[in-house]
């Protein structure tokens, strides 16, 4: 995955999450939408936001709820 493709993938990521939180709860899930290897989904959340994935959906699903 390069560089200037990360932002993309994370919009998309945010979007996936909102819109599937209720069906797709693994990496594997979401890197399967997104195109890309759970691995390079791992690397993007860690480098990005210096969390896991389960870890990044907690508060999006939280807000969605709120």
């Amino acid at each position: 995955i390069e560089e200037n493709t990360a932002p993309f993938i994370i919009q998309n990521l945010k979007n996936f999450i909102e819109q599937n939180f209720k069906t797709k709860h693994s990496a594997s899930d979401y890197a399967d939408l997104l195109n890309i290897s759970p691995k390079a989904l791992a690397k993007i959340t860690k480098n990005h936001f210096n969390k896991t994935l389960t870890n990044l959906r907690a508060p999006l699903i939280t807000r969605i709820f709120a």
